[in-house]
């Protein structure tokens, strides 16, 4: 590849970087870390950012209004109903109860 080639591929890639991050704020769900422009991953303090965007915090709330408003909701009820995948939702919500914004139920999770 020549040097011309790469020059004009860079602003593709960047685009491409900046919708794959656009369609994970607005579905949730992180896809697997990419590579910046160059071949660089992003630095850690880059990922440390993207995971406290506000989608995540979003996330966070619409999990706990829909544990507040269905009482003892596993996580794949949870999942379903949210369209978030079953792995992390209960890892979210083992996260949410250990931090006492949720409490553990017989049966899934309520809140407090």
């Amino acid at each position: 590849m020549t040097w011309s080639c790469v020059l004009e591929l860079r602003p593709l890639a960047r685009e491409a970087s900046d919708l794959q991050r656009a369609l994970d704020a607005l579905t949730g769900v992180p896809s697997e870390p990419t590579t910046e422009p160059g071949g660089q991953r992003p630095r850690s303090n880059q990922r440390a950012a993207e995971r406290s965007s506000p989608s995540r915090t979003g996330i966070r709330a619409r999990v706990i209004e829909f544990v507040a408003s269905n009482p003892g909701a596993t996580a794949g009820d949870v999942a379903k109903a949210l369209g978030l995948n079953r792995n992390s939702v209960a890892t979210r919500l083992a996260q949410l109860a250990k931090s006492g914004e949720l409490a553990k139920a017989k049966r899934g999770y309520r809140t407090p």
